[in-house]
């Protein structure tokens, strides 16, 4: 990354991260655990806001250089997992990276309501 943007995302820690989210506290892509490995697609990022891009970008260096959880961006880039999971779900939309479903949401998903209940009523009988 250049020496320009390396000292533009030092000013941006001086930004509240409200700022960076546009006030938002919630992921635009549905609920994004912290585990979720994040990954580049190989599109190229559409042009974002200054100070948001910084973020951005950064966050795609990381991803692009290693497999990296939300979690570990979060700590990586000493920003709230908050913002982070924001401006993720942000890059998702924009299919500029994907993040992976982890075992419990594929698990999550693909459990049966009958399948529980069939469950409980065995332990019930027991």
């Amino acid at each position: 990354m250049s020496e320009g943007i390396e000292e533009d995302f030092e000013e941006s820690r001086l930004v509240r991260p409200y700022a960076l989210t546009g006030g938002r506290t919630r992921p635009s892509e549905g609920d994004l655990p912290l585990e979720a490995l994040v990954y580049p697609t190989g599109d190229a990022p559409s042009k974002a806001v200054r100070g948001v891009a910084i973020e951005r970008h950064k966050i795609l260096d990381l991803c692009t250089s290693e497999l990296l959880s939300v979690a570990e961006i979060s700590a990586k880039l000493s920003l709230p997992i908050g913002v982070i999971r924001v401006l993720v779900s942000d890059l998702i939309g924009e299919g500029v990276v994907k993040a992976s479903a982890t075992r419990a949401q594929t698990i999550a998903s693909s459990t049966d309501i009958r399948l529980l209940e069939s469950v409980l009523n065995g332990i019930a009988s027991l």
